[in-house]
């Protein structure tokens, strides 16, 4: 079976062979019916095991587990934590905790993991803020970068990067802007009221970088959908797959990921967010047009 390991953190790998897995790759190995393989972090404490068992189950509390195909397993390894510098954010029925080391802070909700962010912790400001009877959190982050995290006592409603942000009786709005190919900013709104969230791509300083060539190129649809560019999106869809899918739909289905990685033997995506694997993509083109998404 072929193996695909990711994880956040720098791990180092032995069985057979040792390997280093570095902070934000995939590395594949080929695992051996009657292999064992350790893994440890790198600057931290802690070990795992991997065995023929373990893929075979596909259950482990340290791994989660994504099918690339009927030969190949991606297993995303949580990060080994040293609950060391531990900072809590609390409202009504909800926890949100970082737990600091080094440059990396890791995010858990109610006990979940739910990724991490990047970057030397400078200061935070929390407030609470009462709309509607319903409680939430607002946690602003200063690191390498400004982050937000806006919750309530259900979920963490958004988690990323923030150039900007306004809050007032109705709703919440974050400007923020991911590296991406359209060069364009992205505004997030969270209304109160509605308790909905709506995205959409503004455009930012400087002239839009516009696709070069006529032969399709999916980059091109990843990067539409990761600054919400959701109708140019939509555009590369055939006409068969536009009948079943919506912008909605098409919205939905790809979760708000941030970055991707490219697996070129399984002609695969691995969508992340927050460094944190939030789902696996593969695609059919057919006339330089998407012609099946699974």
């Amino acid at each position: 079976m072929q193996l695909y390991l990711y994880s956040s953190q720098d791990l180092i790998l032995r069985g057979k062979t040792q390997t280093t897995l570095l902070a934000g790759r995939i590395c594949c190995i080929k695992f051996e019916v009657d292999e064992i393989v350790m893994v440890y972090p790198k600057h931290t404490s802690g070990v795992m095991i991997i065995t023929k068992e373990t893929l075979l189950q596909q259950q482990h509390s340290q791994i989660n587990f994504y099918k690339l195909s009927e030969s190949a397993l991606l297993c995303e390894i949580k990060p080994f934590i040293v609950q060391e510098n531990i900072k809590q954010y609390l409202i009504k029925g909800a926890n949100l905790k970082l737990i600091e080391n080094l440059t990396t802070s890791y995010i858990y909700f109610n006990g979940t993991y739910y990724g991490n962010i990047k970057g030397k912790y400078i200061s935070a400001k929390f407030q609470k803020i009462d709309k509607n009877n319903i409680e939430y959190g607002v946690l602003e982050l200063e690191l390498d970068k400004k982050y937000v995290i806006l919750f309530d006592n259900k979920q963490i409603i958004y988690c990323g990067q923030n150039i900007d942000s306004e809050i007032n009786k109705q709703y919440i709005q974050i400007y923020s802007h991911l590296p991406n190919i359209f060069n364009v900013g992205k505004l997030a709104k969270y209304e109160f009221e509605t308790k909905t969230i709506t995205n959409k791509s503004v455009i930012d300083k400087g002239d839009e970088r516009r696709q070069i060539n006529f032969e399709f190129n999916i980059i091109y649809f990843l990067e539409a959908i990761k600054c919400d560019r959701l109708k140019y999106a939509h555009s590369k869809l055939s006409y068969e797959l536009k009948s079943v899918i919506d912008i909605k739909t098409l919205e939905e289905y790809f979760k708000g990921f941030d970055n991707y990685i490219y697996l070129y033997e399984q002609d695969a995506y691995i969508a992340l967010k927050n460094n944190k694997v939030i789902g696996v993509y593969h695609f059919v083109v057919k006339d330089n047009l998407i012609d099946n998404i699974y």
